[in-house]
């Protein structure tokens, strides 16, 4: 009998008062919640503007862990990175482990805007053929979509820098990891500094030849 990997969801929340985005990813992601073996752990940020933690909460499935930060506003989902990590850290094997964020909430008009389509692409290429992403991660350590090279860019950059140490990285931040080799990497340690090194990460981590890429590549 084949065994069922431990999947875990680890989710950034901005609950934008004047954007819908954060429901539209919280209905997407009980869309596949039975997908999620592990822990379902969503980050809600607080500060004006924002709804409530508690309006959040009352809209996640009852088996969602969560954790509660003030809202930083310069390093956006990066501030509740570490906090997610801590939640799921194992060097298992079997054990992968899906990050997303509220994408769009710093949009108002994000439902009528190219980046719906971007996030909607990004869900439907990591969430929609879980068997083939299960086989990927048993090889890489991580498994993206639209992943972009700054050797065919030079214009790639972050504000803050090039987009990672290998030269490559998943637009928008949504990927899976495969525990074992995440967190053996010491890098899985490092606090952000920058509201880009979440996404910068994986290529910090990792040289090229070791992700895998669903769905169309980057520019």
């Amino acid at each position: 009998m084949a065994i069922i990997p431990r999947r875990n969801l680890l989710v950034h929340m901005h609950p934008a008062k004047d954007s819908c985005a954060w429901l539209v990813v919280i209905d997407r992601l009980k869309k596949h919640w039975l997908q999620f073996t592990g822990k379902k752990v969503c980050a809600i940020v607080y500060g004006p503007n924002l709804f409530t933690p508690e309006t959040v909460k009352a809209r996640m499935p009852a088996d969602t862990e969560f954790v509660v930060m003030r809202n930083n506003p310069q390093l956006r989902e990066a501030a509740t990175w570490m906090a997610l990590l801590d939640k799921v850290r194992s060097v298992e094997p079997n054990e992968y482990s899906f990050y997303c964020h509220s994408k769009g909430t710093a949009t108002a008009s994000v439902e009528t805007s190219g980046i719906v389509y971007w996030r909607n692409y990004m869900f439907s290429q990591l969430l929609n053929n879980q068997p083939t992403i299960d086989e990927m991660l048993k090889t890489h350590p991580f498994v993206g979509t639209l992943r972009e090279d700054a050797a065919h860019n030079e214009e790639y950059l972050h504000p803050d820098g090039p987009i990672s140490t290998h030269g490559w990285r998943f637009p928008g931040t949504f990927f899976w990891f495969q525990h074992a080799s995440f967190f053996s990497n010491e890098l899985s340690a490092v606090k952000p500094t920058s509201a880009w090194d979440v996404e910068r990460l994986p290529g910090n981590m990792f040289p090229a030849e070791l992700w895998s890429n669903v769905g169309v590549r980057g520019i």
